[in-house]
């Protein structure tokens, strides 16, 4: 497989916001694998993958104006993962730079369904869907979606 990102690269989070006029804001991370993220032959563990994913997912909420603190504090509301679909196409290793995709393809009224793939260089190593849900924190029930999501589509 080959190698992305050169050694010694930095690489600090970047984001990159793409809007389109047709469909909700798509939105990309960059992180690096470091070692806690893999085996002992530097091939990153599966579970791995689910996190990269997650760290996008909040990325693009902060990106699009969600503060999460605030809207558990305030509006008693939080975002839970409801189900996940990861298809594992090659493998990362340590110290690839990976690009991992966050591209909104449904917005509920309670619900947001997402296709995130995660690339090294131009090489998708998984694609996954998520649905994550908005819930109300003390009851766990279904919850509307902050105005920040509606207005982002």
């Amino acid at each position: 497989m080959p190698r992305c990102g050169k050694i010694g690269q930095r690489i600090c989070g970047e984001r990159f916001i793409e809007h389109s006029s047709n469909s909700p804001v798509s939105f990309t991370w960059q992180l690096r694998v470091y070692y806690q993220d893999t085996d002992t032959g530097g091939i990153v563990y599966h579970a791995r993958y689910l996190d990269f994913m997650e760290r996008a997912r909040t990325e693009w909420l902060r990106a699009i104006g969600v503060d999460l603190p605030r809207l558990a504090r305030e509006h008693e509301r939080m975002f839970i993962a409801v189900s996940v679909t990861i298809d594992y196409l090659t493998s990362a290793r340590l110290d690839d730079l990976l690009t991992v995709s966050s591209n909104p393809e449904k917005i509920a009224r309670t619900y947001i369904d997402l296709n995130q793939n995660i690339f090294c260089g131009s090489t998708q190593v998984t694609r996954g869907r998520v649905r994550i849900a908005c819930v109300n924190t003390k009851n766990m029930k279904p919850s509307r979606l902050p105005g920040e999501l509606s207005q982002s589509q």
